[in-house]
């Protein structure tokens, strides 16, 4: 008996388009954020740009990512504690439901933006999960953090905020 294995080739393309995705999330860093329009959980739509004059903590996650769902809670802390810092959690599961269920199980949590075609998890060049984008007052990224961190563990993010409260 055979067992046929389909292979993926790739060939420099992705889902979310091979312009958006930049060579390295480091050559995001000190420059000007692109624009961000997301769809939020709770009514209206998050624009980037509207948060100038404040700290934005893009922090992606999904509700099948365990260091994700162990993460969210600890954001809300964190953000409480910095008055010039906006922390939005930017879910990426397709199926909304998912995340719903997840989420009626924590209580308090940041604002939610959807993007379930997580084209701006390619924007941002976000290969691991969770990712956090820190984006300075002036609309430039600053920061950015791969992997979990706990409301005390967000030392980067405080390094690269220069103290900012």
């Amino acid at each position: 008996m055979r067992i046929l294995i389909p292979l993926l080739i790739l060939t420099g393309t992705s889902l979310a388009g091979p312009e958006m995705i930049p060579e390295s999330t480091e050559t995001l860093v000190g420059q000007t954020a692109p624009s961000v329009e997301l769809p939020l959980a709770e009514g209206g739509t998050f624009r980037l740009e509207d948060h100038r004059g404040h700290w934005v903590a893009l922090a992606f996650w999904a509700s099948w990512c365990s260091p994700c769902r162990a993460e969210l809670p600890a954001l809300v802390p964190w953000g409480e504690a910095r008055p010039n810092l906006n922390v939005v959690a930017v879910n990426v599961d397709r199926d909304q439901a998912d995340a719903y269920r997840f989420l009626e199980r924590l209580g308090r949590v940041p604002p939610i933006a959807w993007d379930p075609e997580a084209h701006l998890l390619g924007v941002f060049g976000a290969l691991a999960m969770p990712t956090t984008v820190l984006v300075d007052p002036h609309g430039t990224v600053r920061y950015i953090k791969r992997g979990y961190g706990d409301e005390h563990g967000f030392t980067e993010l405080e390094e690269a905020m220069g103290g900012a409260r």
